[in-house]
């Protein structure tokens, strides 16, 4: 697709500078931080899918590098002499299909399989089946090797690049979708101890902290607030869920054609968190950031409001409580949610977390856009 504008992650201080995205700089920086060669990498991948020839996706994550079978090669066998060195064979060799990426992650972004395990157990469709391969290239920078289900759709960055006279119809759809997989883990919270939960109170508290000190005055009443009624967040009957860690553009999958989300990728954050952490999905799917700044879709007071309708019906379904019945604990969720996953951005190649501070004007903008819309709304 078109170029695109991201977040340099390696500046360490001031704000991240914006730097023009391509898919050709994506990979050459990818590979300058590992021993392993893109060739090496794309005749492991066609090994692996039993195919002559493999293609990269159009869009790199920044800490993997992902390819698929190309479109020539779909469903073809490769021939004997393709197979790569000796000692280097990936164990897990299935038959060639169009279905099947492998993807290629660095160290820190390594994917937990008791993750994407239990995130296909909740979500369904809309998670991928994903099978680690092995490590490759050597101990000082290895990369991890996944074969992974290719779920079907286009980014939702692509999604809302391609306007149509039916573009306000597929929205309704993606909000829907959205409210039902946010439902889902409301509906499947995670049986953990009460001593775990003290664990990661006290790792958000710090995190809230941290950004006390970075933040400008503006914010300091919602990060006090946020300070003071963490605790409502960690009562027993509050769920708690498997979160994705980065609910963005970029790793919500949709339909061009209707509009349904296919699919939510990339759960190398993910962690256990109240519900509600990651529902800044839902601001991004209804507004979007651009170099002058936020901009809400035309539709957007109708889309939250079908968001909401579709999720207190779909948490009514179950024996459990209604969201509905915490609508001010998910409100303050949400919040907590966007001060701890927009306050930091990665530095030091993805190893560390960085608090925004007053020069950071990207960072401290999403704030500015968020925070004051981190609010449900009562079904119609």
């Amino acid at each position: 697709m078109a170029e695109m504008t991201k977040a340099d992650a390696e500046v360490e201080d001031g704000e991240p500078e914006m730097e023009t995205y391509t898919v050709e700089s994506a990979v050459r920086t990818f590979f300058e931080k590992t021993s392993v060669t893109r060739e090496f990498c794309d005749a492991f991948a066609r090994d692996t899918l039993g195919v002559a020839s493999v293609e990269r996706i159009p869009i790199q994550g920044a800490f993997s590098y992902t390819v698929r079978a190309s479109a020539d090669d779909a469903g073809s066998k490769k021939g004997d002499e393709d197979v790569i060195e000796e000692g280097v064979t990936p164990t897990f060799k299935p038959d060639a299909t169009a279905t099947t990426i492998v993807q290629f992650r660095q160290n820190q972004s390594r994917l937990d399989m008791g993750v994407t395990k239990r995130a296909k157990e909740i979500h369904g469709r809309m998670a991928a089946e994903t099978t680690y391969l092995r490590d490759v290239g050597d101990e000082g920078a290895p990369l991890a090797a996944y074969r992974i289900e290719k779920l079907p759709g286009v980014t939702h960055l692509e999604f809302r690049c391609g306007e149509d006279d039916f573009q306000a119809a597929k929205r309704v759809k993606t909000v829907e979708d959205l409210a039902r997989f946010f439902a889902d883990s409301w509906r499947n919270p995670e049986p953990i101890t009460q001593a775990e939960r003290a664990t990661i109170q006290a790792r958000l508290r710090d995190g809230l902290s941290a950004l006390t000190l970075s933040l400008p005055q503006r914010f300091q009443d919602s990060l006090k607030g946020a300070r003071d009624d963490l605790h409502k967040l960690f009562a027993p009957e509050y769920p708690m869920v498997l979160t994705h860690g980065d609910m963005g553009d970029l790793n919500m999958l949709v339909s061009p054609e209707t509009g349904h989300i296919t699919g939510i990728i990339d759960w190398a954050e993910a962690e256990v968190l109240p519900f509600g952490f990651a529902l800044y999905g839902l601001q991004h799917t209804v507004s979007w950031s651009l170099s002058d700044g936020w901009h809400d879709v035309e539709d957007r007071a109708y889309l939250e409001q079908t968001f909401w309708d579709h999720f207190w019906e779909f948490t009514e379904r179950n024996s459990g409580p209604s969201g509905q019945d915490f609508q001010q604990t998910i409100e303050l969720a949400w919040r907590v949610g966007v001060l701890l996953r927009h306050g930091f951005y990665w530095v030091l190649d993805g190893t560390v977390k960085k608090a925004v501070n007053e020069n950071d004007k990207r960072g401290l903008a999403c704030l500015d856009a968020l925070l004051p819309t981190c609010k449900t709304k009562r079904r119609d």
